[in-house]
């Protein structure tokens, strides 16, 4: 059985589902000469625990790592502009992933169902698509270096985002967000949507229903539940509470 591969230097791209399914595969090394990994290129390569991708690769394509269940690292290079669709889906010992600077975008369900996966960072501006982090049950930290605005859906059943604990720096954004919330002294009801609580101390905003906010005060009451006030587009102060 395949349990190890050395490619040659002289290899430019991997094509599509070269090591597909090859379940006994623990490590490859990858040439520095490779541009291209090709679309579901190790799909289900269930016993795969590192990868370091060469610095020249520009895309990660769709599917190329989905199911890889014993991941639990990946290195990106500095060049790395795209991750496409369910590249990372369903790589559920990954614990936490640091984006570089250069990553452009992270397309649909890039992501999805990798269940241990905890902490975020991004270092750059990341357009992050819908789903692309769907169902990451254990993830709870989310950081971005420069004020970052996900898509709305990004984060969509990823229950421990629903945070009572703020935490800031001088240097790095974090993120709050939360699925169902209403507005005090309107009607009352509940709503169901996403929020993100997100920015330095003396620049908060809030992210409601694709508008942004600034946040005027936020605070956590008596019954725990978390609220913030912000100024709304007509430039009148409006109470939200978070649930």
């Amino acid at each position: 059985s395949l349990d190890s591969i050395t490619l040659p230097q002289n290899v430019r791209y991997i094509s599509k589902n070269a090591f597909r399914n090859c379940t006994n595969l623990t490590s490859i090394n990858i040439p520095t000469w490779v541009r291209e990994i090709q679309e579901g290129t190790f799909y289900g390569c269930t016993s795969l625990k590192s990868i370091t991708l060469p610095q020249d690769v520009r895309s990660i394509c769709k599917d190329v790592f989905h199911g890889c269940t014993s991941l639990t690292s990946i290195t990106f290079p500095d060049s790395l502009k795209n991750i496409y669709e369910s590249a990372f889906h369903g790589c559920t010992s990954l614990t936490s992933i640091t984006f570089p600077e250069s990553l452009k975008n992270i397309y649909e369900s890039a992501f999805q169902e990798c269940s241990n996966l905890s902490a975020i960072t991004f270092q750059g501006e990341t357009n992050i698509n819908n789903h692309a982090f769907q169902s990451c049950k254990k993830l709870e930290s989310v950081r971005f270096k420069v004020d970052g605005c996900p898509n709305s859906l990004a984060f969509d059943d990823c229950p421990l985002l629903h945070r009572k604990k703020i935490k800031n720096t001088d240097e790095w954004w974090d993120w709050l967000i939360i699925q169902h919330f209403k507005y005090s002294g309107s009607d009352d009801s509940m709503r169901h949507s996403y929020v993100a609580f997100s920015g330095k101390e003396e620049n908060r905003k809030a992210l409601i229903d694709s508008h942004w906010y600034d946040v005027l005060d936020y605070g956590i009451r008596p019954d725990g539940k978390f609220w913030i006030k912000v100024l709304d587009r007509e430039l009148r102060n409006m109470g939200i509470i978070l649930y």
